[in-house]
């Protein structure tokens, strides 16, 4: 009786916890998705759209252009609603001998980080185009992930920007294993701090100079949910700006894969219906 009576005792607290445990590690397998079309509602999706239209009719080109390569990436079955047509690409373009002016007057941080993020954004929405600057001016801009230390952040973006630009890999710009260090004790400050608007950009931008690297970032479950939690946070406040920034950076790091080739920048995205096939089930619960 005693021994029967032993081996059907009901699961301590302890074993039940080590049972969760398990299932978190199994759930970790698999990046959390985001697909916007799922988790952006479609007055949110129209809000975004209305916001370049806005941006359009002001006009600030470079917004509009910033804008228009975020929202091709984040929803690229819409593309044609960016009407990126020839009228569009020439009132861009008006803005470009005045970037590259300031840049090689002034070659300081402002200057080239607005300048990289010009023609990364022209890169996304006009791939056909033949818009690369002159040698000299391009091998100053390469130069700039090299000497640009001073704030991890802004190195970062620089150097994404530089990366869907100009194709090259991070080691061709200057990305050396003691930068690469630097930025992810930045990544784990901002994570230990909860300064999670910070640590999506830093992360989503980290990925795309090293996706072969993205595990070191261990971007876990606690940080899906807490930047998801920043997207519905501006969604509430109608910040549609800041929203479509949130929502690309998010996009970039549910990505399966990320290329660059002639169209700048592609996203791989894993289906949400392979992914439902793919996932363990949960353990069952077994008396000891």
């Amino acid at each position: 009786m005693g021994i029967r009576k032993h081996f059907e005792k009901k699961p301590t607290d302890e074993d039940l916890k080590l049972q969760d445990l398990s299932f978190e590690d199994d759930r970790k397998e698999k990046r959390p998705l985001f697909d916007p079309e799922e988790e952006i509602s479609n007055e949110v999706r129209q809000s975004l759209f209305n916001e370049l239209e806005r941006e359009r009719r002001f006009p600030s080109w470079t917004l509009v252009l910033r804008d228009a390569a975020r929202l091709k990436i984040v929803f690229p079955e819409r593309t044609e609603e960016l009407k990126l047509d020839k009228t569009t690409l020439e009132s861009i373009k008006s803005v470009l001998p005045n970037q590259t002016e300031l840049f090689e007057k002034h070659f300081d941080g402002g200057s080239a980080k607005s300048y990289i993020e010009y023609m990364s954004d022209l890169r996304l929405c006009y791939p056909e185009e033949e818009y690369i600057a002159d040698k000299d001016v391009k091998r100053r801009l390469v130069r700039a992930i090299r000497t640009f230390t001073y704030v991890p952040g802004i190195l970062a973006q620089i150097g994404a920007d530089l990366r869907i630009w100009t194709r090259k890999s991070a080691e061709e710009l200057g990305m050396s294993d003691s930068k690469w260090n630097d930025l992810k004790e930045m990544l784990e400050k901002n994570r230990t701090e909860s300064q999670w608007y910070d640590f999506l950009k830093l992360a989503a931008n980290l990925k795309i100079l090293h996706p072969e690297r993205y595990d070191e970032l261990k971007v876990d479950l606690e940080a899906w949910k807490n930047m998801k939690e920043l997207l519905e946070r501006f969604i509430k406040t109608n910040h549609w700006f800041v929203v479509l920034e949130i929502a690309f950076y998010l996009k970039v790091l549910a990505a399966e894969k990320i290329n660059f080739t002639d169209q700048g920048m592609e996203l791989v995205m894993e289906k949400s219906e392979d992914f439902k096939q793919t996932k363990k089930p949960r353990p069952e619960r077994k008396n000891f």
